[in-house]
């Protein structure tokens, strides 16, 4: 299984630089050498040990983003052209599930990404969003967006459960 996860790095770095070069095949004569030290690099950084990211995970969870975006942006283009600009913003709390940094960074980043919201601040299990139409906010949907993060973690970080202030 080590090797199948160190190959499986390998594979990534090498599929990241591939998608850099724009799939230029005389690329690889760099990109192999250049995948295989990210690798060992990344060994060395975040050991096979440590609770870490299920790439596969990531497909569903960038799918999910993709479409909470394209919905936020047209939501937003819509309140910017209206007559009366339907705006409420405001300030919410919402309780995280999990103190694992890397798993919190991700969600604030997300939250932050998608127009209409952004993730102010983060600390003691909890996050501070500030909304551009605060009673539309959807605790139960923030709770989603939340479980796909910590879905792409590998279950061993602490997970509590999480609810709207």
């Amino acid at each position: 299984m080590r090797i199948y996860k160190v190959f499986s790095r390998a594979v990534l770095f090498l599929l990241l630089w591939w998608v850099l070069v724009a799939a230029d095949p005389a690329s690889l004569v760099f990109g192999a050498p250049a995948a295989a030290a990210a690798a060992f690099l990344s060994l060395r950084l975040h050991p096979l040990g440590r609770a870490g990211i299920r790439a596969w995970k990531l497909i569903p969870l960038f799918g999910a983003f993709f479409l909470h975006g394209l919905r936020g942006g047209l939501d937003v283009a819509w309140r910017a052209i209206h007559p009366r600009l339907p705006i409420h913003p405001g300030w919410t709390k919402v309780r995280l599930a999990s103190d694992h940094a890397a798993a919190n960074t991700l969600l604030g980043g997300m939250v932050s990404l998608v127009p209409g919201s952004l993730a102010a601040a983060a600390t003691e299990r909890a996050m501070d969003l500030h909304l551009l139409d605060a009673p539309s906010f959807d605790p139960q949907a923030f709770e989603r967006d939340q479980s796909h993060v910590l879905g792409v973690f590998d279950g061993r970080i602490d997970m509590g459960g999480s609810f709207h202030v």
